[in-house]
C-alpha cells in the first residue's frame, strides 16, 4: 500500500513539533531556576536601614536583603560535601560581593556539628567558586558567611542586627574597624553581666 504524502507530512510535522517542544522545555528549565535564584538577594535601600547599636558595623559595606525562605528551599537540594554524587550533582547559587557583583558558587551541605540531630535548626555549608571558598550557616539568628578569596582576601556577609535577619552587610575584612569590634565586644560583655 502506498502512503499518501499528505499523511506522511503530517506525521513528520507532528513528530518534529513534539520533540521541538520537549527540547525547548529542557532548555528553559535552567533559565527559570536561575531567575528564581536571582531573587534570593536584593540590594537594600540605605534609607530603610536602621542602625543596631549592638551589632558590629563595618566602615564600608554593601547593604542587601535576603529571601531566607527561598534560600532554604533551594538549599534542600544541596548535596552532602563528601557524598559519592558530589561530582555529578551540583547546586549553583550566586552570592553578593562588596563591589556590587554576584559570584556563582557550587554549594554543598557540610555538617560540622557533632550531633546535628540535636540542633536541626542549625545548617552549615561549604561553597566553592573560582579562586574562593565560602563557609556559611543558617541559624535562628539568620545567615552568616565568610569567604576566603585569593583576589580580595576575606569577605563577610552578616546580619546588620545582632538579632539576625534583614538587611545584611557585605563587606571586606579590611573595612571592619578593630575599634568597632572592641566596642561591640565590650558592650556585649556588659550586657551579659547585667
Amino acid at each position: 500500500m502506498k502512503k499518501q504524502p499528505c499523511k506522511d507530512y503530517i506525521c513528520r510535522r507532528h513528530f518534529i513539533t513534539k520533540h521541538l517542544f520537549f527540547i525547548l522545555l529542557l532548555l528553559t528549565g535552567p533559565v527559570h531556576e536561575a531567575a528564581s535564584q536571582n531573587q534570593i538577594w536584593q540590594d537594600a535601600l540605605i534609607e530603610n536601614y536602621v542602625k543596631d547599636e549592638g551589632a558590629t558595623i563595618p566602615l564600608k559595606f554593601r547593604l542587601v536583603e535576603l529571601d531566607i525562605t527561598l534560600l532554604k528551599t533551594i538549599l534542600k537540594n544541596a548535596p552532602l560535601e563528601f557524598s559519592e554524587n558530589t561530582s555529578v550533582e551540583k547546586l549553583m547559587i550566586e552570592f553578593p560581593m562588596p563591589d556590587g557583583r554576584y559570584i556563582p558558587f557550587s554549594v554543598f551541605e557540610s555538617p560540622i556539628l557533632e550531633r546535628p540531630d540535636k540542633y536541626p535548626y542549625i545548617k552549615t555549608y561549604i561553597a566553592i567558586a573560582e579562586g574562593a571558598t565560602m563557609r556559611f550557616d543558617l541559624t535562628p539568628f539568620g545567615f552568616h558567611a565568610m569567604i576566603s578569596s585569593s583576589e580580595h582576601g576575606t569577605i563577610f556577609i552578616d546580619p546588620c542586627s545582632s538579632k539576625g535577619g534583614n538587611p545584611y552587610y557585605v563587606y571586606f575584612k579590611k573595612d571592619l574597624s578593630c575599634i568597632t569590634c572592641f566596642i561591640s565586644l565590650s558592650q556585649r560583655r556588659r550586657d551579659e553581666e547585667a
